[in-house]
């Protein structure tokens, strides 16, 4: 597609040293991303936090801009995860996740925060611990899947630009 000969081009560009340092990993569009929540009682650590079996191996993750929304589809477990609450990324501040029904039946939780590629935290409370504890959400950029990532205006002149160019070359050795 389209979208795919231009993150092409960009990661040729990249590979060769030509930096675009402060870049989103990832563009406007819909991803399936796999994470880890790590025990954030253990500060810095990679000890997974007991939640990480709560949900399903991966995420969805949709971009908008400066913003991303984040859905946990939740796996089947003998304790249910109750509600969730997120770091927005303004400061120390939390606020509740949106408890979601997906299409499967299965339930999940959604919420949409300031985007960002550092890990930040999650208060998670289930039946079993009703007075909830912190786990380190920590996405893996570099394994994204896009589900539904449009073009943007911008790339669509990229290779329109690029294209002009290899035509130019073509017909410059063809004569």
């Amino acid at each position: 597609t389209l979208l795919e000969v231009v993150q092409t081009l960009k990661k040729a560009r990249l590979d060769a040293g030509d930096e675009d340092e402060g870049a989103k990993k990832l563009s406007n569009g819909t991803y399936s991303i796999p994470y880890h929540l790590y025990d954030s009682s253990i500060a810095e650590s990679d000890v997974s936090s007991e939640f990480e079996t709560y949900f399903a191996e991966r995420a969805t993750l949709k971009v908008e801009g400066d913003y991303m929304t984040v859905t946990l589809n939740e796996s089947q477990k003998d304790d249910v995860v109750t509600n969730i609450e997120y770091e927005t990324g303004a400061g120390t501040n939390f606020e509740q996740a949106e408890s979601i029904q997906l299409d499967n039946g299965k339930s999940g939780f959604q919420f949409r925060r300031v985007y960002t590629e550092e890990a930040f935290e999650l208060l998670i409370y289930t039946e079993n611990q009703p007075l909830g504890s912190y786990a380190r959400l920590v996405f893996e950029f570099d394994l994204a899947e896009s589900i539904s990532n449009p073009a943007t205006e911008e790339e669509i002149e990229e290779l329109r630009n690029l294209v002009s160019t290899l035509n130019t070359v073509v017909e410059t050795e063809g004569s």
